[in-house]
């Protein structure tokens, strides 16, 4: 036991070089993962999960941490739901919380992780962090090489409203995930010069980034489940006839590529000229909803390729 206490100890004082830096001003950076910042009275610096959890430790390891820290047990023990206020699962001073940084390091157990911070703190998937106002959501589609599925399937089944949800740069999880394969040069070919990929509807790439496919599948998730979410609240039991075309082109912030992965996909677009209760077809939602803000895409990106909405056209 005292062995296993001192292993924790050593990874939690461990300098991680590549944590995660924002600007406290315009002159200075301040390292806000595993650096000489430590909790404070006044609830600054990192907590000891946040540290640990940066260092892409196994599920077990975080479960014992959580097991054995004093707050969270209280909390389990008493069968308490405000788990916001454990002091252990608390954001730092950035908003920064520890869903957001197993979302963001994306390791090989990021699911179990995830499942395990939710099932003790489900409004985990609801903070904010203060600098960009971005969603554990966000910070999964804008930074990761990789997609889980499941661990996207997670965070749609504790709160599916989130994708809706706009960062300080007018962004919600579905543009960012665009702007995320732009950095790929399959999506940057489909996007200026109309070259789909070869491998769509294929077999993965063997490297290890996001493909055509996931890129498509994760995004008609988040959408679709918002989608669901809102027509739940709003009339449960009514039917409003939309097809699939209409709720991608009703979507804020549609990007281009989800349009031409989709056509590509369904090889029909027949469904673009059918209408909805309100009589609508899909161009009129492309039209009604907030364009794909340009933050983020290179310059020759936008200067080459078509929008949403002259897709549709």
């Amino acid at each position: 036991m005292e062995r296993a206490r001192s292993e924790l100890g050593r990874l939690m004082t461990f300098k991680n070089p590549h944590g995660w830096a924002v600007p406290d001003n315009e002159a200075s950076h301040r390292y806000y993962f595993l650096d000489q910042n430590t909790p404070s009275t006044e609830g600054e610096g990192d907590t000891p999960l946040l540290r640990l959890l940066a260092l892409h430790v196994c599920p077990k390891t975080v479960a014992n941490f959580l097991f054995h820290s004093r707050s969270t047990r209280g909390h389990i023990d008493a069968g308490d739901d405000a788990a916001a206020h454990v002091d252990a699962l608390r954001s730092n001073h950035h908003g920064i919380s520890p869903l957001h940084v197993a979302t963001h390091r994306n390791s090989f157990f990021a699911y179990e992780i995830v499942r395990l911070l939710l099932a003790i703190d489900p409004s985990l998937v609801r903070r904010r962090m203060t600098a960009s106002h971005s969603y554990p959501i966000h910070v999964t589609m804008a930074n990761n090489l990789t997609i889980q599925q499941r661990v996207l399937d997670c965070l749609l089944e504790a709160d599916p409203l989130l994708v809706y949800a706009e960062d300080i740069c007018g962004d919600n999880p579905v543009s960012l995930l665009y702007k995320n394969v732009l950095r790929f040069r399959w999506a940057q070919l489909w996007v200026s010069q109309d070259t789909p990929p070869e491998f769509i509807n294929g077999d993965k790439s063997w490297m290890t980034v996001i493909s055509p496919d996931e890129y498509l599948d994760c995004s008609l998730a988040m959408i679709r489940a918002a989608t669901a979410a809102v027509q739940e609240r709003s009339a449960p039991n009514q039917n409003r006839n939309t097809t699939r075309w209409h709720q991608i082109c009703s979507f804020p912030r549609c990007p281009p590529l989800l349009v031409k992965a989709s056509a590509l996909r369904w090889n029909d677009t027949t469904e673009l000229l059918s209408r909805d209760r309100d009589g609508a077809v899909p161009l009129h939602r492309v039209a009604q909803a907030p364009a794909i803000s340009y933050h983020a895409i290179p310059l020759h990106i936008l200067a080459e390729s078509s929008s949403t909405l002259q897709l549709v056209m």
